[in-house]
């Protein structure tokens, strides 16, 4: 009679250590290139993403010319993801960079990090 809750433990101690493994950066998909031009992180306060700030850096990295690959890099379970953005040189990174800058508000729904492989790096909110 005893054994009977180990065997009922035993499988949901299984599920957590998968879920946990979902959850990390990295884990479920690629990691995010280390020679990433541009990379454009959004995170979470326990609510999503600020899917108003994706879109709209989804649909700029899409409609713009020197922009000539992006990737998605999910790592969280609130629809955190890292985009990283291939732009055609140095130069045009750092003006996506600035580009994207503008469309992030001070203060959006969750973090977004911008970082440039030249040094460039902004964080929303401010810290």
């Amino acid at each position: 009679m005893k054994l009977l809750p180990l065997f009922l433990i035993g499988p949901a101690l299984g599920a957590s250590a998968a879920e946990a493994r979902r959850g990390q950066p990295g884990r479920g998909g690629e990691p995010v290139p280390a020679d990433c031009p541009l990379t454009i992180g959004f995170a979470s306060y326990a609510m999503g993403i600020d899917m108003p700030s994706y879109r709209a850096v989804r649909q700029l990295l899409s409609a713009d010319r020197a922009v000539r690959a992006v990737s998605e890099h999910r790592w969280g379970r609130e629809g955190e993801v890292t985009l990283c953005a291939r732009a055609r040189s140095r130069a045009e990174a750092e003006r996506l960079f600035h580009a994207v800058r503008r469309l992030v508000p001070a203060r959006p729904r969750g973090p977004v990090a911008l970082r440039t492989r030249s040094g460039l790096s902004f964080d929303a909110p401010g810290r």
